[in-house]
């Protein structure tokens, strides 16, 4: 039973990861087709999502090898505390751009 449950966990976070690595390909591109501040936000949230997601995944293992269950919930703390912030950058840096574009597009 363990086998077909851990299975699950595989697909979401192989789901997750291409979903992740998708809108960093999709705002490498943005950046590339309109260099902005605000493309630049985008691009530096995404990348810093990526590589939230990683050391999360990554640091997990880690800790529970070396620091036990209480290392644990404090790394967990941590990444659930910081782990928002590059959604948070995102939807800013998306929202500046569908007003700037919403105005560019009225003024024409």
């Amino acid at each position: 039973m363990e086998n077909d449950e851990s299975i699950y966990f595989l697909v979401g976070l192989i789901l997750n990861n291409l979903a992740s690595l998708m809108l960093l390909v999709t705002s490498i591109i943005l950046v590339r087709k309109r260099k902005s501040a605000i493309t630049i936000l985008i691009l530096i949230a995404n990348i810093m999502a990526f590589v939230f997601f990683w050391i999360s995944i990554v640091g997990i293992r880690i800790v529970a090898q070396n620091s036990g269950t209480e290392g644990l919930l404090k790394f967990n703390y941590i990444v659930n505390t910081v782990g928002p912030l590059p959604q948070i950058l995102f939807s800013i840096g998306l929202l500046l751009f569908a007003v700037k574009y919403f105005k560019k597009n009225e003024s024409t």
